[in-house]
């Protein structure tokens, strides 16, 4: 069989070592990664966009906006993990309703502090009743 190889800044470069493989390694670093989250409270809509590396927590990233007092955020630990109670000063009357947390439009079905973000995620949080 025939083997090719290419030359590259005079060395010699198989073709499994390509520049290809270096172009796609250098795209993911470059690329940044967005997530939304919305929070409604009542008719107004605060929607904060950042940037995810798929590593930290939903719970996390919110605590981050809570200390750079981009966000007012109350909320209760519990062995299971942890409950929002209150997102900019509005509470959540626990007693007949509670900080409902969606992806992409569908309830979650983890809490906020087993949740990691993916790119392009849309994550919101409205006040609903129980049933």
């Amino acid at each position: 069989g025939l083997v090719f190889w290419f030359h590259n800044k005079d060395q010699a470069i198989a073709p499994e070592q390509s520049d290809s493989t270096n172009v796609v390694k250098s795209e993911q670093k470059e690329e940044i990664q967005m997530f939304i989250i919305e929070i409604l409270i009542e008719e107004n809509k605060k929607t904060i966009t950042l940037e995810t590396d798929s590593t930290k927590t939903l719970f996390e990233y919110l605590l981050k906006l809570d200390e750079e007092n981009k966000l007012d955020l109350e909320y209760e630990q519990y062995e299971f993990g942890v409950f929002i109670t209150a997102f900019e000063g509005e509470k959540a009357d626990s007693t007949q309703e509670f900080w409902k947390f969606m992806i992409n439009g569908e309830d979650s079905n983890v809490g906020v502090s087993d949740y990691i973000p993916q790119p392009e995620d849309k994550v919101s949080f409205e006040i609903e009743k129980f049933i």
